[in-house]
């Protein structure tokens, strides 16, 4: 079922997950009540426009951390899209992604940058902690689910072009994978060589073992 919304004539695509039989336009009604009656009113959701594109993409809702099913994980997301118009002004990527620079709330120190998709910046937005989306994976990760090293949000910023977040934060332990406070914890020396300018926080390999972290 296809349904156009809203005055961008935007479409939302629905029973484009084949394994998800509650996700048909035979049964969408039944799923949210007076939905299909009011299309009109309620801005339609990327990630289930860009599951046509990258179906693979879903793959982080049917493993949601919180226990939800699919379905809830898309009841969900519909009932709050209303709640957030500034994701309306945003400048997404052709892949429907956007820039996040993370810094240490209390120092300004900056401590990493990765992708946000819609799912990601809700539920930061949701839980007050980082979540991100890995494009090597292909699918939405949890800033410090494994290692216990999260980032509790205090504020989302958005630059003069809208096309990057800025995300101020209380950082657990370290934010880099290597084990370091920072990742940036490289520069660049007067020779063109790079050196290491800090000392980690933190074991990587006792944190992390032989699972590699996610990527942006």
């Amino acid at each position: 079922m296809n349904s156009s919304c809203g005055d961008r004539g935007e479409t939302l695509h629905f029973g484009i997950v084949p394994d998800e039989s509650w996700l048909t336009s035979a049964r969408i009604s039944d799923i949210i009540p007076g939905v299909i009656a009011n299309l009109e009113t309620i801005r339609p959701v990327r990630w289930v426009r860009s599951a046509k594109r990258d179906a693979g993409r879903l793959g982080s809702f049917r493993e949601d951390e919180s226990g939800n099913s699919p379905k809830d994980a898309f009841v969900t997301e519909l009932e709050s899209a209303k709640s957030l118009p500034f994701l309306d002004t945003l400048r997404w990527t052709a892949d429907g992604l956007i820039p996040a620079i993370v810094q240490e709330a209390s120092s300004g120190e900056v401590l990493m940058m990765a992708w946000m998709d819609e799912a990601a910046v809700r539920r930061t937005l949701s839980t007050k902690q980082t979540h991100f989306y890995s494009r090597s994976r292909r699918s939405s990760w949890h800033k410090g689910e494994t290692s216990g090293h999260v980032q509790d949000v205090e504020s989302i910023h958005v630059d003069c072009d809208a096309d990057v977040l800025l995300l101020r934060v209380r950082q657990v332990g370290g934010a880099c994978h290597e084990g370091y406070h920072n990742c940036f914890w490289r520069r660049v020396d007067d020779s063109g060589r790079l050196e290491v300018v800090a000392e980690p926080v933190f074991a990587a390999g006792s944190v992390h073992g032989s699972k590699d972290p996610p990527k942006p």
